[in-house]
């Protein structure tokens, strides 16, 4: 073959690839501006829950809160109305002041629960993120 030739066979060539490459590249950017939208997505998603499980927190505690002035207020109610005290009347407050110790001992132990489990999901996302870092170093030096 003539020397001009092979020339521009190896430079025809060469152009499509190139133009192969620059068709894989946008493509790939593409995909990657997709995946950066749905991380903003997710973000935007995992804010969102973070924030509506703080007011159904907030909520469990006025309920909670309610609960308590509703039996301490009935109590009041009922010692004010009764001018001799029985014996079922004493148990009455017995019980009611364990049911309110026993719901302050589980909500506290729920707390306590929850903020656990909180730092086990964050424990768990570092770990992720340290492994997707790990994975794409990896695959940048192949």
């Amino acid at each position: 073959m003539d020397q001009a030739l092979s020339a521009i066979v190896i430079a025809v060539i060469t152009g499509l690839f190139s133009l192969i490459t620059m068709i894989i590249q946008k493509r790939q950017d593409r995909v990657l501006s997709k995946i950066e939208e749905q991380n903003t997505v997710i973000d935007k998603e995992k804010a969102l829950k973070q924030k509506l499980n703080q007011k159904e927190k907030e909520r469990e505690m006025i309920i909670h809160e309610i609960m308590i002035l509703v039996l301490d207020t009935n109590l009041d109610i009922l010692k004010s109305t009764q001018y001799s005290q029985e014996a079922s009347d004493k148990g009455v407050y017995t019980a009611s002041d364990n049911l309110k110790e026993r719901f302050n001992k589980v909500s506290e132990e729920i707390k306590e629960l929850v903020k656990e489990y909180e730092m086990l999901i964050e424990l768990t996302a570092q770990i992720q993120e340290e492994l997707e870092e790990q994975n794409s170093k990896r695959k940048g030096k192949k």
